[in-house]
């Protein structure tokens, strides 16, 4: 951390002191260069600044690589999940409301297409969580977890300085929640066997 006094002579110097120059104040000691080594660039050179003296960095870390996707992107993110989920629940619909008209009476329609984003406990909520649909639920999610876990960790842990790590970045997110909710339809093949 910079200490207020070395801040203060740094700011009042002007940009040419962080690059060595002399302070107008002590005309005959030179200011020291206060960025860390392989910090030469201007833009992480203010990034650095920007985080010594606790104002934001505007999402990027101290390598000026941005970890965290954009308000834009986030938008796309909600986009292919919106997609998914209507698809999805459009085929819960149809599953759960087929049949003849007595089975269809004795199932929570509205409750199950509602909890399509419940992916393999889909089938469950069918059968109003009799115990063998739980544990085919339970099983089924087991193995598909993985693959939620990995799309929802995506946008955070894997950087996008270019286009390839956006695109890696928004294919585990579909990969992931496609594989989430392709559980619901497995799900219910058992429950409305």
């Amino acid at each position: 951390m910079i200490s207020p006094r070395a801040w203060f002579i740094r700011e009042a110097a002007g940009p040419a002191a962080s690059r060595g120059a002399r302070s107008p104040f002590a005309r005959d000691a030179p200011v020291p260069d206060l960025r860390p080594a392989g910090v030469e660039s201007e833009e992480a050179s203010e990034v650095w600044e920007g985080a010594a003296v606790g104002t934001a960095t505007d999402d990027r870390d101290l390598d000026g690589v941005s970890k965290a996707p954009r308000r834009a992107e986030l938008g796309v993110y909600l986009a292919i999940l919106a997609m998914l989920l209507a698809g999805f629940g459009l085929l819960t619909f149809l599953a759960v409301s087929s049949g003849s008209p007595s089975d269809v009476r004795q199932r929570p329609v509205a409750l199950t297409t509602l909890a399509t984003i419940a992916g393999p406990f889909t089938g469950a909520i069918a059968r109003d969580g009799q115990s063998c649909c739980l544990a085919v639920s339970r099983t089924l999610a087991g193995y598909l977890a993985p693959f939620l876990a990995a799309g929802l960790l995506a946008p955070a842990l894997i950087p996008a300085p270019t286009g390839g790590g956006r695109g890696l970045r928004l294919a585990l997110w579909t990969a992931g929640w496609f594989a989430w909710l392709a559980g619901g339809p497995v799900s219910m093949l058992h429950a409305l066997n």
